[in-house]
């Protein structure tokens, strides 16, 4: 992240900007980046129209706060997961709703069951009985505590792919009880495993009670304590170490500030 807000290239050459100085940017470089050494330059603006727009009860300051990161993945890849449950009217049962969206694994006038995968480059290839032994293939599990509680697996068929789960007698998460499950989705062929994401999932229901004028969670009525907080030190500015952010929480968790 970077305030307020800024230009960026590689080796010379301008891939975006971005001003919203609390969220990431990401840019795809596959084209810019080249072997050995790269130069990555930013030109950061101490204020923009959008320093307005977040004009907030704060300091003022300027620059490159939060961590800058390369990371690549193989041509054929999950671009992304996304979750979410639905209680039973007892709040112990839970159906999962997992949506995987995958790039570069395609289908061209073949069956669902015709996806191959050659080398870095997602491939199709049509056969009679529409059956091939490279099937690309999501798995996806519900993990806790590194066991697995439940598993489904598809044929990829597309882009999207929607996946629905029967989970019993789940762990439910409370701010008292931060129950964390994991979801691991992983890209794969008869040859091996192409890719592996995972992401922590917390099974909860949040409900309006609208004759009593209630926010529930899991069927709870919940009353909300917050604060205005700002990530902020005298020393480090916007950038605040971990272990500030922990003694923060810690200090709010005292006072019974849950919001």
């Amino acid at each position: 992240s970077v305030k307020s807000a800024f230009y960026c290239w590689i080796n010379g050459t301008y891939v975006g900007m971005g001003k919203g100085s609390m969220l990431p940017v990401e840019f795809d470089v596959t084209r810019l980046v080249r072997s050995g050494e790269n130069t990555v330059s930013v030109k950061v603006y101490q204020f923009s129209d959008a320093t307005y727009l977040e004009d907030q009860d704060m300091w003022f300051m300027s620059g490159i706060y939060r961590d800058v990161a390369l990371y690549a993945r193989s041509k054929a890849h999950i671009a992304d997961i996304y979750a979410k449950s639905e209680l039973d009217g007892e709040y112990q049962d839970a159906k999962l709703y997992v949506e995987v969206r995958t790039e570069n694994v395609t289908l061209k006038n073949a069956t669902p069951k015709s996806v191959a995968v050659d080398g870095e480059t997602a491939m199709t290839e049509k056969v009679a009985d529409g059956e091939c032994s490279r099937c690309a293939d999501v798995t996806i599990e519900l993990l806790w505590q590194g066991g697995v509680e439940a598993q489904m697996t598809q044929t990829v068929s597309g882009d999207a792919m929607s996946f629905v789960m029967d989970c019993k007698a789940v762990r439910l998460w409370t701010a008292e009880t931060p129950n964390l499950y994991q979801i691991r989705a992983t890209l794969h062929t008869a040859d091996g495993e192409i890719q592996t994401r995972m992401v922590d999932f917390g099974f909860r229901q949040i409900e309006i009670n609208r004759e009593k004028a209630q926010l529930l969670l899991n069927g709870k009525p919940l009353k909300l304590r917050g604060i205005n907080y700002h990530a902020f030190t005298p020393d480090n500015g916007y950038y605040v170490p971990r272990e500030v952010y922990e003694r923060d929480l810690q200090t709010m968790k005292r006072f019974n500030i849950n919001a």
